[in-house]
C-alpha cells in the first residue's frame, strides 16, 4: 500500500549565492522522525541532506555531493567481482534511439543529479531503513501516476530535478520514437524536446509531459516530454511525498 502524504511548505531555501545553494521544506504528518535524504544509485548509500522530528527536510547543494559520488562508485567497482558501474555522459544519456540527432555542447560530462526519476530518497541509515521518496512535482497526481512506472494511467504535469556539470554544457533538438502500447495493438509516438543550458555547478530542469495517448483498450500513455532549465521553482509546484509501506 502506497500512503501519500505532502510536503506542504513553501520551498523557503533555495538561494544562490557564492558559498551556499540550499533546497528546503517541511514534510506535513511526518511520522518517521530524524531520517536522512540520501542518494544510492552508486554503491553506498550517503547522505545529501537530513529531515528532523518535526519533518523539516533541508538538502545543501554542494560541490562535495560529486565527489562522494565517484568516491562511492570507486568504492563499489573496487568490490565488485562482477561488472563495473559507470554513469553516462550527456551525450548518452540525451541521445535520440535514431534518425534525429541532438546538438549538444561539452557532452562529454557525467552528470550528477540529485533525484532518480524525480524522486528524493527517505531513510534512516543509521536505522538502516527505508521510508520512501519525495517529488516535487505539479501535482499529487502526476507524482502518484508517474512514480507508478506505467501501472497508472498518465497525466500531464511535470517533476523538477537538480543537475549538477563541471562546466557548462547545453543540449538542444528533439527526439521521437514509435513505441507499442501494452497489448500490442496500437502503436503511437513519444517526442521529446530539449532546451537545456547548463551553468557549471547545479541547475534546476523541469521535466514536463505536456500531452498523452489513450489506447484502443483505454490506457493512457505519456507522449510528449520536454526538458527545459529554469531559475527557480515555480509557484505552483507541490512537494509530494510517497511511503512505502
Amino acid at each position: 500500500m502506497i500512503k501519500k502524504l505532502f510536503i506542504v511548505g513553501i520551498l523557503i531555501g533555495f538561494f544562490n549565492c557564492s558559498a551556499q545553494e540550499a533546497l528546503s521544506g517541511k514534510l506535513s504528518s511526518w511520522e518517521h522522525g530524524p531520517a536522512d535524504v540520501i542518494m544510492m544509485m552508486t554503491g553506498e548509500p550517503f547522505a545529501i541532506g537530513t529531515v528532523d522530528e518535526s519533518g523539516d527536510f533541508n538538502i545543501p547543494l554542494k560541490d562535495d555531493i560529486l565527489e562522494k559520488t565517484k568516491k562511492t562508485m570507486a568504492a563499489q567497482n573496487e568490490s565488485s567481482s562482477g561488472g563495473r558501474f559507470t554513469s553516462n555522459p550527456l551525450n548518452v544519456a540525451f541521445s535520440c534511439d535514431k534518425g534525429e540527432s541532438l546538438k549538444i555542447e561539452n557532452g562529454d560530462q557525467v552528470p550528477t543529479t540529485l533525484a532518480t526519476m524525480g524522486g528524493f530518497t527517505v531513510a534512516s541509515l543509521e536505522k538502516k531503513k527505508m521510508y520512501g521518496a519525495f517529488m516535487i512535482a505539479s501535482s499529487e497526481e502526476f507524482a502518484e501516476a508517474f512514480s507508478s512506472y506505467g501501472q497508472k494511467d498518465a497525466l500531464p504535469g511535470y517533476y523538477l530535478n537538480w543537475y549538477y556539470l563541471e562546466e557548462p554544457a547545453s543540449i538542444k533538438g528533439t527526439c521521437a520514437l514509435n513505441e507499442f502500447s501494452v497489448s500490442g495493438k496500437d502503436k503511437y509516438q513519444i517526442s521529446t524536446t530539449y532546451k537545456l543550458q547548463f551553468k557549471k555547478g547545479w541547475n534546476l530542469v523541469k521535466v514536463s509531459v505536456s500531452d498523452t495517448y489513450t489506447d484502443s483498450d483505454g490506457k493512457v500513455y505519456s507522449s510528449k516530454f520536454s526538458y527545459n532549465t529554469i531559475e527557480e521553482v515555480p509557484k505552483d509546484a507541490q512537494y509530494v511525498f510517497l511511503n512505502g509501506q
